[in-house]
This record gives structure tokens, C-alpha cells and sequence, in this order.
């Protein structure tokens, strides 16, 4: 991470850990950036068997046929942007995190191959978000970054029937005094919602 770029996703068979395909990402129709794709994190949508890619760069690619010995990449979305960061999956929607947009985005999978966004948050100019969390079985989402989120963390909501987002108002800030008595800040990068 950071030294290079991936132009590549791949397929590993669990049970013995044998590498079934290495898949080169295919060139997205309208992209006019000169950098690779850079693969982020893989999902996998609610029928657990349907995958897809996201890139750094913003685009969405899908996995055919994932259980085969022949599994292959189709590029079936572009955010629009050119710096996206961790999503996740609720329900049959994709969340993404556009740090160039300062926007959080919401995507329609109930048709894989026809993505359509459904919901977008715009952040403050100065909020560039990096990491997404959902709660457990539930509609929270926790979102850490950078800029003015370096140190505080946004929460939202996602309705797992429409994929529409909503934005809490509130912030959580790391900057103050902690209860062991320590001064200063904190940098929340990755986020999780525990379950009781």
C-alpha cells in the first residue's frame, strides 16, 4: 500500500488457500486518469455469493462467476471522483466514502450489473472521509478521516430498504482531557461498532 498502485483483484479458494485467478482490472470506458485503478477492499453483497471491487480511484468493478475456476472482472461503475476510501455493504446497497468529494455515496446492487446511486451526504469542505462502519445489524454508520475529521469521528444512518442516507449533526471529539488524565488528541482512523 503506498508504494504502488494494484491493477489486479484475486480469487483464493479458502480451504486449502490455493490461488484460483489473478484477474487484471479492465479499463473503465470513460476514464481519463492516467494512474491504475488502485483495488480497494472487496464485498460481498447480501446473497453472499455476489462480489464486487471498488477502487481508490472510484471505479466498481463486479466478480462473474466467483465459485468458478474462471472467475472474471466487469467494470460496472464510476463515481465520478478520483479518490475513494473504505465502504461497506448494507443490505443491498454499497456506501463509499469519496475523500475528493468529501461526499458519502449510496449505491442500488439490487441489479449488480446496473449500479444506480440513490443517496449521497455532502461533508464540510474541510471533512475528508476515509473510514465507513456499520453497526451490527443495525443503520449506524461511523465515519473517521481526514482534516477536520483527524480528530473526530461523524455518525449517519443508512434505511437498508431505500439505501437513503441521513447525517447526524453530531460530531464525537478526540481533543480534550481523558480519563487517565493524558492532554490532547486523538486520531480515529479505523472504526467499529461493538456488540454488548
Amino acid at each position: 500500500m503506498g508504494a504502488q498502485d494494484s491493477e489486479v483483484a484475486q480469487v483464493w479458494r479458502l480451504s486449502d488457500l490455493k490461488l484460483i485467478k489473478t484477474m487484471r482490472l479492465p479499463p473503465q470506458a470513460d476514464w481519463f486518469y492516467d494512474k491504475p485503478a488502485d483495488t480497494s477492499e472487496p464485498r460481498a453483497l447480501a446473497d453472499g455469493k455476489t462480489v464486487v471491487v471498488p477502487t481508490f480511484n472510484c471505479g466498481l468493478y463486479l466478480v462473474r462467476d466467483v465459485a468458478s475456476a474462471n472467475p472474471t472482472l466487469q467494470h460496472v461503475y464510476d463515481f465520478g471522483y478520483r479518490l475513494c476510501e473504505v465502504p461497506v455493504i448494507a443490505g443491498h446497497f454499497l456506501v463509499e466514502a469519496m475523500q475528493s468529494g468529501h461526499a458519502i455515496v449510496s449505491l442500488d446492487l439490487h441489479d449488480p450489473e446496473n449500479p444506480r446511486e440513490v443517496s449521497r451526504i455532502l461533508l464540510p469542505s474541510n471533512e475528508y472521509p476515509h473510514w465507513l462502519a456499520l453497526e451490527p445489524d443495525g443503520d449506524r454508520l461511523v465515519i473517521t478521516g481526514y482534516g477536520a475529521l483527524s480528530t473526530h469521528a461523524r455518525f449517519a444512518t443508512v434505511n437498508r430498504h431505500t439505501g437513503t442516507l441521513t447525517l447526524d449533526p453530531s460530531t464525537i471529539d478526540f481533543t480534550r482531557a481523558w480519563p487517565d488524565g493524558w492532554q490532547g488528541s486523538a486520531i480515529p482512523h479505523g472504526a467499529v461498532f461493538s456488540n454488548p
